[in-house]
């Protein structure tokens, strides 16, 4: 377990040289943040598991810090669905009665006259397996809430929504949550500027497919999240270290998460990272979150992913430098979900989805596109340098074999992933600008050089031709691309159709 989560931790960023830190300068640590304790292991959903113990990020720099190294840290408030729906307010009617008008359909799709009708004062509700109402014989259903809200003040307020499977919500008459579609427990939340002396109409709309069910909805005004205490903390120390992203709570299969961090955790960033410029993000999510307004303002960024039960050591033991990062992204991290090859298409509508990237996903999405991803296909950065050098092809029979150097020319032993890409110049049907077809983990100590092959048959220079229905080589000239991310390509050489 922890060789794994020590090979697959990714350093995105390394500005200035904030990492490693150095146990002779770095005298005290200020750790923040809801993901630094305890520890965050894996997403939900059927991959979940629950180890015997679990070493947080906190109790790894506790432990690997050493006795001359203080670690403090100020745990992190977080936003609570649950306890947020128990204490919201909503009123029925403007006459000022609380609660929420109620019609309880027995289908999915609110049609028909409702099968119950009453007044729900909150809406914090879990089913589970069953229905509502005692003696329906499916817990197949769907719930019309309506109503108002009345905020006291003036100011910005956000509206929370903890549901499985289909919700909608509307205030004010507009669509702002729309998620009307099959899918496990998720959290999802809006920002609203709300005037005060107005009665505000909501429109919650849910509905259940057997299974599990639940819905939670809560409004409050957001919070000014000034962080003094955090702030204070982070610029006495010598670094900082915030852990922030998801969790099983938060990110599972069956659901989308937001492509924004959870409430407060964009500002908690920003808050540190003016306090301390040897600020360090440690991020958990399945895949890339939005950095945008804070990746500029930090030193250094760790991708951790659900780093399972030792998590925390790994993390620990790559921010002091004793263990070399050489994990790579399996996958493009875009600037904004908008860049998403993805985006436009998905989720679709009415339950439909058209695939209209057809294959240009990933980083042969981004390849022929004028937009860049934040961090490409393959990229992780090292405390060590690689120089690759000697690129040679040798055809024996079908097969063509690809020959490089990998070379270790800094002064920490590490591990570089090596990849091999085919690039079909010329094509009589679109394809990438580049496939993958093949990638190696070397590991180098100081000045070692390694060499480095790749076997590419027929298969790695084909495409499906559909008027054919077959796969196809077509002669012609192919270039054979090396590189340490499908961005950063160091070696290049042609040939003719293998």
């Amino acid at each position: 377990a922890l060789a794994a989560a020590r090979e697959g931790i990714v350093l995105l960023q390394n500005r200035d040289q904030t990492l490693p830190l150095d146990r002779r300068s770095i005298r005290s640590i200020a750790v923040f943040g809801p993901n630094a304790h305890p520890a965050v292991t894996g997403g939900g959903g059927s991959s979940r598991v629950n180890p015997f113990r679990a070493i947080s990020v906190l109790d790894g720099l506790i432990g690997v810090a050493g006795p001359g190294v203080d670690v403090h840290y100020i745990p992190f408030e977080r936003e609570d669905v649950r306890t947020i729906a128990a204490q919201s307010q909503f009123v029925s009617g403007e006459d000022g009665s609380p609660g929420l008008k109620s019609e309880y359909f027995d289908n999915v799709d609110l049609s028909g006259t409702p099968a119950h009708m009453r007044r729900d004062q909150r809406i914090n509700f879990r089913w589970g397996s069953g229905s509502p109402f005692d003696g329906w014989k499916t817990d197949e259903f769907s719930v019309r809430w309506t109503g108002f809200v009345a905020p006291e003040e003036t100011a910005e307020y956000v509206f929370f929504v903890r549901c499985d499977d289909g919700v909608r919500l509307f205030v004010n008459g507009k669509l702002l949550i729309d998620r009307w579609q099959d899918q496990a427990a998720a959290d999802f939340n809006v920002t609203l500027k709300l005037e005060k002396g107005r009665l505000y109409p909501i429109r919650l709309e849910y509905y259940e497919r057997t299974g599990e069910s639940e819905i939670r909805f809560g409004w409050r005004k957001k919070p000014s999240r000034a962080y003094e205490a955090e702030s204070a903390l982070a610029a006495k120390a010598d670094a900082a270290v915030v852990c922030v992203g998801f969790d099983s709570s938060s990110e599972s299969e069956g659901a989308d998460r937001t492509f924004e961090l959870p409430p407060g955790q964009k500002e908690l960033i920003q808050a540190i990272a003016r306090s301390n410029k040897r600020t360090i993000v440690v991020i958990n999510s399945g895949g890339a979150v939005d950095m945008a307004d804070w990746l500029d303002d930090v030193g250094a960024v760790l991708e951790a992913w659900y780093p399972g039960q030792e998590g925390g050591q790994a993390v620990a033991e790559i921010l002091f430098g004793d263990v070399n990062p050489s994990g790579k992204l399996p996958a493009s991290f875009e600037r904004r979900w908008e860049d998403s090859a993805a985006f436009g298409n998905y989720p679709g509508s009415s339950g439909k989805v058209i695939y209209r990237e057809g294959i240009f996903v990933g980083y042969r999405h981004f390849d022929r596109s004028e937009v860049k991803p934040l961090f490409p296909f393959g990229h992780g950065l090292t405390y060590t340098r690689f120089e690759y050098g000697g690129l040679q092809l040798e055809k024996q029979g079908a097969v063509v074999r690809v020959r490089f150097q990998v070379r270790n020319t800094g002064s920490r032993e590490g591990a570089e992933v090596a990849q091999v890409y085919v690039q079909d110049v010329a094509s009589s049907l679109p394809r990438p600008v580049k496939e993958l077809k093949g990638f190696r983990r070397v590991n180098l100590k100081p000045g070692e050089e390694k060499e480095v092959s790749f076997d590419l048959d027929r298969s790695a220079f084909v495409f499906y031709d559909p008027a054919a229905k077959n796969w196809k080589v077509e002669p012609g000239e192919f270039k054979i691309l090396v590189g340490s991310s499908s961005s950063d390509i160091r070696l290049e050489v042609s040939l003719t159709t293998p």
